[in-house]
C-alpha cells in the first residue's frame, strides 16, 4: 500500500480567456495531472508546448515533465489507424 495514498492524477483543463481556472487548481493539488485545453478541436486535448507553458505560468509551478500522454480520441480502425500509431511511436517523445 502506498502512503499516504496511491498517486492521484486529475484532468486539468485550461479555459482560454478565463481568469479563474478551477479545473487546473484542483489538478495542481494532486500528484500529477493530465493537462488539456478546453474548446480545442474535436478529438484533441488542445495541448501543445505553448499552451503547456501557459498552464504552468497560470499555476506558477515548475515545468518538470516526466510523462507525456498523447491521445487521438477518434483513431480510425484498420490500417490507417495502425500506421498513425507507428508514426507516433517512431517519432518518440516531443523534443
Amino acid at each position: 500500500m502506498q502512503r499516504p495514498h496511491h498517486p492521484v492524477w486529475l484532468v486539468g483543463a485550461m479555459v482560454a480567456g478565463r481568469r479563474s481556472q478551477p479545473s487546473l487548481a484542483r489538478a495542481a493539488r494532486c500528484q500529477g495531472s493530465f493537462r488539456a485545453v478546453a474548446g480545442g478541436a474535436e478529438g484533441s486535448s488542445g495541448l501543445d508546448l505553448e499552451s503547456f507553458g501557459t498552464i504552468v505560468a497560470i499555476l506558477r509551478a515548475d515545468a518538470g515533465v516526466t510523462w507525456w500522454v498523447e491521445s487521438w480520441w477518434d483513431l480510425p480502425e484498420g490500417p490507417d489507424g495502425v500506421a498513425e500509431l507507428h508514426r507516433r511511436i517512431d517519432a518518440g517523445p516531443p523534443g
